[in-house]
This record gives C-alpha cells, structure tokens and sequence, in this order.
C-alpha cells in the first residue's frame, strides 16, 4: 500500500535481472512485457531511489499494459506531483473515480496531491477519512501522520503538527525529516525543551536505536549544547562501529568547538568508513582553518571527483586560493560554485572578494550587492563591501550601506562604529556622533575600533571625552 517496503515484494525473484530487463528496454526504446507485480516493485523502487523520470517510464508502459488497472493511475498521479504537475495528476485522480469509490488508495492520491498544490485544508480533510482506514497499519499510517503534520506546520499551526510528528517517529525514529520538523515546531512555540525530554524518553525504551540518539545530537546541537551532543553522536558510534554518520557528527560537533585537528579524525573515520563528496569536504574545511591549504585543496578536489556539481567543493578551493593570495584563480573556482548553487550569498561575497584583490572594482561591487541581496544578515559582507568605497574616499556612500545594514544585521556593533568613522569622514559630525553615543551604550566593548581610522589627537580627544561619559 502506497509506498511499500521492498520485503513486501518477496514473490519476485531475481530483482536484479528484472531492473536490468528494464534498462535494457529502456536502451533499446521498446515497450518491454512486465506482470503487474514487476511493475509495481519497479514504480515503487524508482520512487523510493528519487528516480522519478524512470518512475514515470515504468508506470507509463504499465498503464500501456493495463489501461484500467487504478493503482497504476494513482502511481502515475503521485509520481506527476512529485514533478510539480499536479494539475495533470488530480486530472488522473479524477480518472480513477470513476472505477473506485474512496479507498485507501484514492484517499491517499487525493491528499498527496492536494498537499503538493499547497491546498492544505483538502489534503487534511482527505487524511481525515483515510486514519480509520488505515489504523494499525505501521507504514500507511506513519504516511499519513506525515502529511498531516506537514499540512498543519503550512497552515501555521505548529502546535497540531507536534502530536503528529511524534507518532511518526515513534513508529520510525529514521525519519530525520520529520524529526527536523519537530524540532522546528518546538522553536517556533518556545518549547524545545520538550524535545529533550522526548528524546530522553525514546532513548530509555530504546537505547539502541542509533537514530534516536542521532535526533537528539541534532537538537543538542540546534541549542549549541555541543558536550552533550559529542556524548549522543558517541553513542550512536559504540551501537555501531560501522556508522560513518556517527563520526561525521562527532566532526561536526568539534569544527564547532574550533578543535580541528580532533574533527579532522572523525572526518578521516566516516571517511575510511564510506566514501562521500560530503565528508571530503569537510576535510577540507578542516585543513582550511589549520591554514594547510595545499592540503585542504587537494581533499576538495577529491569531492569534485565524486561529485562534480558539489557546490560547496568548488567554493572551498576558491577561498583556499584567495587565503593563499591566488585571487586570480580563485575566481574560476567561485565561478563554478556559482553555476552549482548562484543564490548563494556566500560565494558571491568570496567571488566579490577575488574580484576586488584582482583590480576588477566595478565586478566586485556588483558582486557584494548580489550577496547582500541574498544574504543582508551578513556583516562581515556589508564591511567588505562598504571598505571599497571607503579606500575609493566615496565615504558617503560607505555610510549608506552601513546604515542600510544595520537595520538588518541583528548583531550590529562593528557596523555601526565603521558608520560612525564614515560619516565623520564625510563631514557629517552632527549625526556621526548621536550615532556614535549609540553604539557607545549598546556595544562599549568594541569602541577601540573607532580609532583605526581616528588616530589623530584632535579627533581622539573629542572622542575620548564622549566615551568617557559611558565607562
């Protein structure tokens, strides 16, 4: 029923030779002759491994076989909704009608459907038909307690997706999604405290359930507890010494901490364990804040090789080459990031970076404006950007996109010092001030920073007689 587990297709017996019939079908462009069960074990492994066109393939040659076979239809339905065509796919649904009645099938087409179509007070009135159907039947279920959860945390109502979500995950702790969704629950109702007390509670009835103890790591670290963290991924390490996620968390949890040599161990362990673009780049990262560049390249490089459209390698080598002064060549590495991921504001402030260091002023000040379009939050960008125009001595228009950040940047102590030296530059004593008698009262700690740019006695004295006031 609906997506099934691949023991529910014990009566097929050689599974390999059945998907190398299909591909070999598939090469030579011809229809192949399949029984329903086939076709049904095919659409749902092609479901299931994100292979939607094949997917669609195999449902498509099983409705040329059984024209009238409704579970087909349904197939089809949900496999053009996950493709964003949901307007043909409730078209199918529709279809189907006309030979069922509302079966746990339809019911489940239908609010699928709806939920991709973001009609999500049809998709729970669906759900709501579809529970008495389905009651003690683990994987429906835990379906349909998904979509519900899902549909409630779209409608704004975090507070009915809770329930929801923790009866999926206490029928199948692996779904990490769903437990990213309730630990996104909680933070939006102040209450992730209760995640730990969930996830305690599961842990004690199921000590060695490595998943659970892996959600309650994530959560720890969502509330920057990384001691207790390093102890949950540990222990999903000692249940199994072959969990290669294990020691990547353990990694993650020491790149946090800023002890890099320890994380580079545990990256080098998930790594021994299973090969990944991922964990090679996390190499990298490692090697990159131990300034072993070369190093840090060359681990970078290998995560291409695994994955070549891995963004965040190609950035990594970017920014290794801009560490190491090698701006130049860095650009092409930025570039490549770009073309993988382009709405990601980080790398348009490392390409802006390069540009700038290469002579390229008018490139590099595009660039900072596209990464603080997609990232405003971001002040060490809005520095760097506004620096540009303070070494070209345009101090009025420095001061502008510093004044413009900081009504976005919520830590804004750097920035409005910066401001305060701009505006003081540009002659605009009067409000330079009211802005430095701001920051003075909100960030004093930082007020040194003023004197960069005001190293002259005159300026200092007038300064030093303003923070004097609030010591």
């Amino acid at each position: 029923m609906f997506y099934e587990e691949e023991d529910e297709y014990e009566e097929i017996g050689d599974k390999e030779g059945l998907i190398q019939k299909f591909e070999e079908c598939q090469k030579e462009a011809k229809i192949g002759f399949f029984s329903s069960e086939e076709y049904e074990y095919l659409i749902n492994l092609f479901i299931q491994g994100q292979n939607l066109d094949s997917a669609l393939k195999a449902v498509d040659w099983a409705l040329e076989q059984y024209p009238h076979a409704t579970d087909f239809m349904l197939d089809k339905s949900r496999i053009l909704a996950f493709m964003g065509q949901t307007n043909e796919a409730m078209s199918l649904i529709s279809k189907a009608e006309d030979f069922l009645h509302e079966t746990e099938e339809l019911l489940f087409s239908k609010a699928f459907v709806f939920y991709q179509q973001e009609k999500y007070t049809e998709s729970i009135n669906c759900c709501e038909k579809l529970l008495p159907l389905v009651e003690g039947m683990d994987e429906p279920e835990e379906q349909v307690y998904c979509i519900l959860g899902l549909c409630y945390v779209r409608l704004g109502k975090a507070e009915q997706a809770v329930p929801f979500f923790i009866k999926v995950l206490h029928q199948n702790p692996e779904m990490e999604e769903v437990a990213e969704e309730l630990l996104d629950c909680y933070e939006l109702l102040g209450r992730l405290a209760e995640v730990e007390e969930f996830y305690q509670e599961f842990t004690d009835k199921n000590p060695y359930s490595v998943r659970a103890w892996h959600n309650l790591g994530r959560y720890y670290m969502r509330t920057l507890r990384f001691t207790d963290a390093y102890k949950a991924f540990e222990y999903t390490t000692l249940i199994d010494e072959e969990n290669a996620d294990g020691f990547f968390q353990l990694g993650n949890v020491l790149m946090n901490l800023e002890r890099y040599e320890e994380a580079l161990a545990q990256y080098e362990e998930a790594l021994r364990l299973e090969r990944s673009a991922e964990y090679y780049c996390h190499i990298g990262a490692c090697y990159e804040q131990l300034k072993q560049y070369e190093k840090a390249i060359s681990a970078f490089k290998k995560a291409i090789q695994y994955e070549d459209d891995y963004a965040d390698a190609w950035y990594g080598i970017g920014t290794s080459l801009n560490s190491c002064d090698k701006c130049f060549e860095a650009i092409h590495f930025l570039q490549k990031a770009l073309k993988h991921d382009p709405e990601n504001g980080q790398y348009w402030a490392a390409l802006a970076y390069s540009e700038y260091e290469t002579g390229n002023v008018i490139s590099s000040l595009s660039a900072y404006e596209k990464a603080n379009d997609l990232d405003p939050q971001d002040a060490i960008t809005l520095l760097e950007w506004a620096n540009i125009y303070f070494e070209q001595g345009d101090y009025d228009h420095a001061a502008e996109i510093l004044e413009n950040g900081i009504a976005e940047v919520e830590d804004y102590g750097d920035l409005i010092y910066h401001l305060t030296a701009y505006l003081l530059l540009a002659g605009r004593h009067q409000i330079a001030l009211r802005y430095f008698e701001k920051a003075l009262s909100e960030f004093f700690d930082k007020h040194e920073e003023i004197f960069v740019y005001f190293p002259q006695a005159e300026t200092r004295r007038i300064l030093d007689k303003i923070i004097n006031q609030y010591r």
